[in-house]
This record gives C-alpha cells, sequence and structure tokens, in this order.
C-alpha cells in the first residue's frame, strides 16, 4: 500500500514539474489590454430593493475631465420622477411605443443620462422578486473615439420576516433566504512556455487549401531552423474541450432569529407552557371589575404573605404595541378567555387575538416592560401619583418564586443575521476553439487550450500585407499597448504602381477606396483594400480629352465628379456614363456675365451642393439644382489653391501666397482665422506661463510656424499647400516648408498635428476619410507615392514582419512564390525563440567574401584606389634600399 502511494506521489510530481510555469486563468482573465479610451464600471452590484447604488466611471480612460458619459438604463429601473438632475445633463425618457412592461408604478422610466460627472447616484425601486438589470456606460472624447463597458445590478427582494409557527420547546426561529449561486473559478490553467502556436488570423481571403499550405511551409520553416517545440497547426483540433474544474462557491443567507430570555424564573415549565399561563383563568369569577388604584394596594398588602396571583412582566416585541409610560387616565379591560378555547387555536392566533383588540391595553413601565396580571379581575381606573408608583414598581422588581401561579418575567429578541456560506463544487465545463479569429488576444485564447505559452500568428492586416507576430501568452494579457499616428506608404503591387505616375488629386469613398488624379497620362484611378488600382476615368470624355483632373469628389451614390481644368469642365461619372455639370458656356450668376476658367477642387457641401474653385481668379460658385450662384466674387483674394466645407456649411480658403487661411463671410467679404503676417525673421516665439492665459515674447531657437496651443491668426505658416475639415469641424492644413500637418479646433487654437517630418514635404494635397476614426490621405507627385497618416495599435511586446503584396504573389507564383520571403521574415519575428546557428570555419569565410565582393561591387572606384595605393607600398617596401624622397629642400 505504501508503495502504491509513494508511486503516485512520484507520477504527479513529475507530471507538475515538466511543465515551465503555472498561470491562474483567473489572474489572465483579470489583466486586460488598455485602450487609448476606456469605459471601466467595476464589477456587478448585489443591493436590495428601495436602497441607493453609486455609479463609479471614476476609472475610465483618460481621467483628465476629457470624457463625457453616457449612461443607457433599461425600462422600470430608475425614474423621471425619482432623480433629480440639472440642465448640464441630458436626459431621454422611454415612449409608450418603446416599452414592453408594463411601467412600474405608472411612473416614466429614464432610457439614457448624459453627463460629465464620474458618479452617479441612483436610488433603486422597491420589487418583491429578484431581479437583474444591466446599464451601460459609453465614454467618448472630444474626437470621436468612444468605448463602452456594462454592468449589471442584481435587485434582491426584502427580507422576509414573517413569522412561522413555533413548535413545543423551540428556543428560535430561522428564516432564510438566500440569493443566486455565485461562483469563481479556483481550478489553474497549466500552459508550457517552450511550445509554440501557430494560429492564421484574418485569412477570409485566403482559399482553405492556400491556409493549409501556408500552415505547413511555416511549420516545417520553424522545425528547419532547429526548433522542435512547435504545435503542428493542421492537426486535427477539436472545436469544444470539455473539463472537470473546480469552482468556489458563494451563498448569501439572511436569518431572522426570536429569542426568549427569562433571566431570574427558575422554572421546569415548557415555554409554551409558560405563555399559555399569562391567559390563564386562577379565579372563579368571569366578570369584569373595576378596582381602583388604592383598593388594588390594599389587596396586596393583605396577601403579601400568601400572594397567590401570578404577575407576568413582558417585553414588548418589535412590531408590538408601544407605550411610554403610566397614564392616570388608562384603564384596563381583560375578557375572559376560556382555556379550553384556547387549546384549540393556534398559539400565535390567540397571541394577537388576546392584545390586537382596541379596549385592551397594557400597563407599561418606562423600560418598555408590560406588566399582565394573571387574574380574573383586572384593575381598572388606577389613579396614578409619584409615591403609588414607586410602591408599585418596588413590588413588582421583587423577585418571585418560581411556581405556577406566581409572576414570570419574559422578554423577547429579535435579530436579523447576513451570512455568506462558501463552499466549492466541481462542474463540467465545456470550452471552444475559435478557428476563425481575427486577433492577437482570441489567437492566445486559443493556444491556452492547447497548453502553449508562445504564439505565431499570421494573415493579412489592414493594407492587404501578410503579417507575421510573434509574442507570449503572459505578454498580451500583462503588457499594455497604445495608440499612435502613424505614417506609412499606401501599399501597391507592382502592376498598380507602375500606374501611379504624378499623384496629384485625391478623393475617398465611404467605402473606403481612395480616387486619384495622375498627371502623367490625366487618368482617374481607383485604389481598392487589396493593393489593386484600376483605371475609372480616362481618354475622350463628350468630344473632348481629359486635361488634369486636379479637384475630385465622391457623390453619396458613388459617382465621381471631377474637374477638366484646361478645358474648363465639371462632369460627373457614374458607372459608364458621363455627363457635364458646368462648361465654359454655362450661365454663371456674376454681375459681368463672364466665364470663369480653370476649375481647380471641388467640394460637395452638407446640402448637397456642388461648390467649385476656379483658381484663375479666385473665385468659387456654387451649383444647385441646375443654378449657378457665386459664392465668392472674383480677384478678392490672390493665389488660392485650395477649400474645405464644414457641417455647418461655412467655407474656408487657403492662399498659398498670402500663407494664410480665411473664411467667406459673403461674396465680397472674408476674414481671416489662421496665418500671420511675420516682418520679423529673427526666431521668436510666444510663450505662456503654466496655469496663465497671458502671453509673452520669449528669444527661442524654434520657429513660432511650430509653435502649439495657441490662436491661430497669432501663428504663421511656412508654405500651406492643402485644407481639410473631419466630422468635428477642426481644420487640417499641410505645410509643405516644415513637413507638417496642422491642426485647428473650433476654438480657433492652433497644433502640430503630425511632423515635422522629411516625408510630408513636397505634398500636393491632403484628404481626409468621412468617418471617426479618420485616415489622411497625403499626395506627393514627384516622389510618385501616397502617404497615409492613420491611428494604428503600438505594441512593443510583439515581434512582427510584414510580405508585401502577398494576394499578387499567389496569383503570379502560387504559395510557392511566398517562400523565401516567408524563411526571412520568420527569422526576424522568431530571433528570440530560434536556436543560433553554427557555422564552420570554411562557412564564415565564405560569407566574409561574399559581403567584400558585394561591396567591392557597390563601391568599384573607392576599391580600385585602395588596390593601388596597397601595390605602390608593397612595391616600395620589396626594393632594396628602398626609395625614399630626397631630403628638404630638394
Amino acid at each position: 500500500m505504501f508503495f502504491k502511494i509513494f508511486q503516485i506521489t512520484f507520477f504527479l510530481l513529475s507530471f507538475l514539474n515538466a511543465q515551465t510555469s503555472i498561470l491562474d486563468s483567473e489572474k489572465l482573465d483579470v489583466k486586460k489590454p488598455r485602450k487609448l479610451i476606456e469605459a471601466i464600471l467595476g464589477s456587478d452590484i448585489d443591493a436590495i430593493g428601495s436602497s441607493a447604488i453609486i455609479l463609479d466611471a471614476s476609472k475610465s480612460r483618460p481621467n483628465n475631465g476629457s470624457l463625457t458619459f453616457e449612461w443607457s438604463f433599461p425600462e422600470n429601473f430608475i425614474f423621471e420622477e425619482n432623480y433629480e438632475y440639472d440642465n448640464s445633463q441630458t436626459v431621454t425618457t422611454y415612449s409608450s411605443s418603446e416599452l414592453k412592461d408594463v411601467p412600474f408604478e405608472n411612473k416614466t422610466s429614464i432610457k439614457t443620462l448624459v453627463t460629465r460627472n464620474q458618479y452617479l447616484e441612483l436610488d433603486l425601486p422597491n420589487y418583491t422578486t429578484a431581479k437583474t438589470f444591466s446599464i451601460i456606460l459609453k465614454v467618448q472624447n472630444h474626437v470621436g473615439m468612444k468605448d463602452f463597458d456594462t454592468l449589471s445590478v442584481n435587485l434582491l427582494p426584502p427580507i422576509n420576516t414573517n413569522l412561522q409557527e413555533i413548535g413545543t420547546g423551540d428556543e428560535y426561529l430561522s428564516i432564510q433566504d438566500s440569493s443566486e449561486t455565485l461562483g469563481v473559478e479556483l481550478s489553474e490553467t497549466v500552459i508550457d512556455e517552450s511550445f509554440l502556436s501557430i494560429q492564421p488570423i484574418n485569412k477570409g481571403s485566403f482559399k482553405p487549401r492556400e491556409v493549409e499550405l501556408i500552415n505547413s511551409l511555416i511549420y516545417n520553416e520553424i522545425k528547419n531552423k532547429g526548433f522542435d517545440n512547435v504545435l503542428n497547426p493542421n492537426r486535427y483540433i477539436s472545436e469544444e474541450i470539455k473539463l472537470n474544474r473546480l469552482y468556489e462557491r458563494f451563498k448569501i443567507v439572511q436569518d431572522t432569529v426570536i429569542t426568549e430570555n427569562n433571566p431570574g424564573l427558575q422554572s421546569e415549565l415548557s415555554f409554551i407552557q409558560k405563555i399559555q399561563n399569562l391567559f390563564t383563568k386562577n379565579r372563579a369569577n368571569d366578570s369584569l371589575k373595576t378596582i381602583t388604584t388604592e383598593d388594588s394596594l390594599k389587596i396586596l398588602a393583605e396577601e403579601k404573605e400568601d400572594l397567590d396571583s401570578k404577575i407576568s412582566l413582558a417585553k414588548e416585541p418589535d412590531d408590538g404595541f408601544k407605550a411610554d409610560s403610566l397614564n392616570p387616565d388608562s384603564t384596563i379591560v381583560a375578557d375572559s378567555i376560556n382555556t379550553e378555547n384556547l387549546s384549540s387555536l393556534g398559539f400565535f392566533k390567540a397571541f394577537f387575538q388576546k392584545f390586537s383588540k382596541k379596549q385592551e391595553k397594557i400597563i407599561a413601565l418606562e423600560d418598555s416592560t408590560a406588566l399582565v396580571i394573571d387574574d380574573s379581575s383586572f384593575v381598572q381606573n388606577i389613579t396614578n401619583n409619584d409615591t403609588i408608583e414607586m410602591d408599585l414598581s418596588e413590588k413588582l422588581n421583587k423577585t418571585v418564586e418560581s411556581d405556577s401561579t406566581l409572576l414570570s418575567i419574559v422578554t423577547y429578541d429579535t435579530t436579523i443575521i447576513v451570512d455568506t456560506l462558501i463552499y466549492n463544487v466541481v462542474l463540467d465545463t465545456t470550452l471552444f476553439y475559435n478557428f476563425s479569429c481575427n486577433s492577437d488576444s482570441c489567437a492566445a485564447e486559443n493556444a491556452i487550450l492547447e497548453g502553449a505559452g508562445k504564439v505565431l500568428t499570421w494573415g493579412l492586416n489592414d493594407d492587404f500585407e501578410l503579417e507575421i507576430r510573434y509574442f507570449s501568452v503572459v505578454d498580451i494579457f500583462n503588457e499594455d499597448f497604445y495608440f499612435d499616428w502613424v505614417l506609412s506608404n499606401v501599399q501597391l503591387n507592382p502592376n498598380s504602381k507602375e500606374k501611379i505616375i504624378y499623384p496629384t488629386s485625391l478623393a475617398t469613398s465611404i467605402t473606403g477606396n481612395l480616387f486619384v488624379g495622375e498627371a502623367n497620362s490625366n487618368n482617374i484611378l481607383e485604389i481598392t483594400k487589396d493593393q489593386n488600382a484600376q483605371v475609372v476615368v480616362e481618354g475622350d470624355i463628350l468630344n473632348q480629352e481629359l486635361s488634369k483632373p486636379s479637384g475630385m469628389e465622391i457623390g453619396s451614390n458613388q459617382e465621381i465628379y471631377f474637374s477638366d481644368k484646361y478645358n474648363n469642365r465639371i462632369l460627373i461619372n457614374s458607372g459608364e456614363s458621363f455627363r457635364t455639370l458646368v462648361n465654359s458656356k454655362s450661365k454663371y450668376n456674376n454681375e459681368d456675365n463672364s466665364s470663369p476658367v480653370n476649375p481647380s477642387s471641388v467640394r460637395i457641401g452638407p446640402n448637397g451642393a456642388v461648390y467649385v474653385l476656379f483658381d484663375k481668379d479666385g473665385s468659387v460658385y456654387k451649383i444647385a439644382k441646375r443654378e449657378i450662384s457665386i459664392v465668392l466674387n472674383p480677384n478678392i483674394l490672390d493665389g488660392i489653391d485650395d477649400f474645405a466645407i464644414n457641417s455647418k456649411g461655412e467655407i474656408f480658403i487657403l492662399s498659398t501666397e498670402m500663407k494664410k487661411i480665411y473664411k467667406i463671410i459673403n461674396e465680397n467679404e472674408i476674414i481671416t482665422i489662421a496665418g500671420l503676417d511675420r516682418h520679423d525673421k529673427s526666431k521668436k516665439i510666444y510663450k505662456k506661463r503654466k496655469g496663465s492665459t497671458s502671453v509673452r515674447f520669449a528669444g527661442n531657437s524654434l520657429e513660432l510656424a511650430l509653435v502649439d496651443d495657441f490662436p491661430a491668426e497669432k501663428i504663421p505658416f511656412g508654405h500651406p499647400v492643402s485644407i481639410d475639415v473631419d466630422l468635428n469641424d477642426n481644420i487640417y492644413i499641410a505645410d509643405d516648408k516644415y513637413g507638417t500637418i496642422r491642426k485647428i479646433d473650433t476654438e480657433g487654437i492652433i497644433k502640430t498635428f503630425f511632423g515635422p517630418s522629411d516625408d510630408l514635404k513636397g505634398v500636393s494635397q491632403i484628404r481626409l476619410t468621412n468617418e471617426e476614426n479618420f485616415q489622411i490621405y497625403i499626395s506627393k507627385p514627384f516622389s510618385h507615392e501616397i502617404k497615409r497618416i492613420r491611428l494604428s495599435e503600438i505594441s512593443p511586446w510583439v515581434k512582427k514582419s510584414t510580405i508585401d503584396h502577398p494576394k499578387y504573389i499567389i496569383q503570379e507564383k502560387g504559395v510557392y512564390g511566398l517562400e523565401d520571403q516567408l524563411s526571412k521574415s520568420l527569422s526576424f519575428s522568431l530571433q528570440e525563440v530560434l536556436p543560433t546557428v553554427r557555422k564552420t570555419f570554411l562557412e564564415r569565410i565564405s560569407t566574409q567574401n561574399k559581403k567584400v565582393t558585394k561591396f567591392m561591387g557597390r563601391n568599384p572606384l573607392f576599391c580600385g584606389l585602395l588596390l593601388l595605393l596597397v601595390n605602390q607600398g608593397v612595391a616600395a617596401s620589396l626594393e632594396d634600399p628602398p626609395k625614399l624622397p630626397p631630403d628638404f629642400p630638394f
């Protein structure tokens, strides 16, 4: 027997020691990746009806007062009649058509509440049954970024304190009311940090056979590189994984305890018999008698030595009758109760019948102790005075003998106890393997089910690049990531890249596709998300060859509005058809009836009207319902290169020549909103004290055009070239001189949104996508590039590499074309895991020779000169004696 126990213990210890780490799954669930904007409500709340709770969102990020909090409540949870709110809060109630249940107490339910307060105090309704309500919190910052969190309020029913019948000999009564069972998992998930799991994510664009083949390529390549602890992704994996898990359960128990206290009475009678003696007739006279206080005192004096009546002093229960002190005018009236009838009644029924009648009164002392005289005749019309009260109290406080006919002192205590029971239970738990993951966290959860501590994911990213990412399970749950604006190239496959030459004008559609007008062939191309570019407008259009599409806008039905600059036309393309919106023969509603020339930028306003900038004379026209009206007369301002329209219909124009941004007031008036005439060439900047609104000049090497957080009309630009607005009416300006994107908010404050960067120099035009998490597209004609600024996740703990245009490679060569690039990408991503490759001496010499040969091929002149100098030095050293230069001055 001992030997078997030893064998089992040795086996378990060996199994546990084989694992390199044990991770608590509960801890893994607690730690979540942090977001830039994060709503945090905390744990669920258990509360009793008619109580108050406080919702706490103070842990939401960022905690700097920039967030608005929108609380969404279910119906019949909080009500407009009960909630007090100020003018800064916005309250929305449920309409009658939205209600699914009958209104609680005919009150109006609150649906949403928008506030800037992080805390919210609520009064809960009083339901007789347990209910669960879900609350949704949405936090949002000033740029429209948002996040959600939910919280459940478990509304418990009120404590049931109804008394049940007490059996003979019982000393307490326990009434329990348990809440729903709560549980916390106690089991530990064991993973091996030395094993690697391969997880394909975002694989929807690949065919199943391609996914299987790429999985095999990655698996075999890792094995060939000397890493054996890798799981085969093509093996059979069960969708359901069943485990027996130990859970710790919590049960809340509410007890109501009623206890009899009888100190000072030595009696062998049962509790029920003692109470029944209170109502027993000990005298034959059943009639009611009225006795004055003096008569009652005489009777007590005469029967002092052989007192045969029992006086019971009972403390009234919490829910019983209340009395303050002796009242001179109070009377005691008692009914005759037949003992035989009493036995046929329930104890508490008879008890409450005895004391519930209006004519019955109890003499009560100041300590709320009831006086009951066990006699068939009760005292009535008692006259009270201080002396008599004192004498009566002294007699009542004397200790009596434990005889059934004597007085007894009985008290009742009611106590409510809330306790928590903790117990363990083993449950069958079914976990599901996700074969359609789209994120690293999903892949990490799959790896945990496999027992692997390292993860390698591969799949297409938002740019349709094949991205390989390596990380550990511990890092993804314990490390934080953040978001930042990142500048990158718009990726194109080789065939599409040859079509984008001198890109100038840009436009974005609601589907996320990008349209480019290029100056080399004067074509308009559509760039899709899969790195393809196809020509949509080219050649002769309505009997004229397209000549420089310098401005574009995409309509709500995907039609393309574009300018034909040197043909003085605005055209609309819808599918295969074209029509003219404006040309040189159109009738313009202006004073001199002349036709403007050279239309450049095209915009669509919030009302659907089309606005056109003619950069030849700086005029702006509006086209709506076949009528052309002037917005800004010609020659009001020189050098207008671009304009933008916000959601209110306000028009902002940019003059590169004047280096300013203007707002159009009417057709003859404009005002400056950004830019400054700087005559002093010295580098001075504005400086503001912390916490102060005063401004002063201070010498500094920083250019004034790079200063942030000042009124835009007090800061100059370097060389502004293009302008656009976002959904929140913030203005963005590309400054080509400094390589920056400047932002002006709705309050007129300017700051640097991105840059300075050399990659933002040589800009022709910028355009923003029409979405909350917008992207900025930038055209650079002379470097034949289109760049993009977007908000991207930054995860320092992830090692990643990318393969460009994988779909194009597979289309041209199949998966075979990815072999070499996959090998290089895996070596880069897994360099921390893969063993060091040992090379022989000959291999190292061969590698060194290849590097030297490559260097000589790149620098032939330098290497030729170096060989010549070495040759001269060697030749001179071999001469005997060596020829040296003559002494000075010869």
